[in-house]
């Protein structure tokens, strides 16, 4: 399928993607992964139905993001915990 043109292209069917799923039952939790805000809006609405949300990111993440996750895992070299311990988190 074809993005579409612009920068946030992608992200655009990403989050349409993820609302979709969030309607048809195909899912409880959702991992997100970046650095920035742009998923925040997405998060939030998907928290307010009730799912999880990881969010995945660098230090460099922005608290903004961080918040609007049920958990955010950050990776990278200061990482404070191996990306595989995310499976056995409750």
């Amino acid at each position: 399928m074809h993005a579409g043109c612009g920068k946030n292209a992608t992200d655009v069917l990403l989050a349409i993607e993820a609302v979709a799923l969030s309607h048809s039952g195909m899912a409880e939790v959702f991992a997100i992964a970046t650095s920035d805000h742009d998923f925040s809006h997405l998060a939030l609405h998907l928290r307010e139905r009730g799912f999880d949300v990881i969010g995945i990111g660098e230090e460099k993440a922005p608290e903004t993001w961080r918040r609007a996750c049920t958990r955010f895992h950050e990776i990278g070299e200061k990482a404070a915990e191996p990306i595989a311990e995310l499976a056995t988190m409750d």
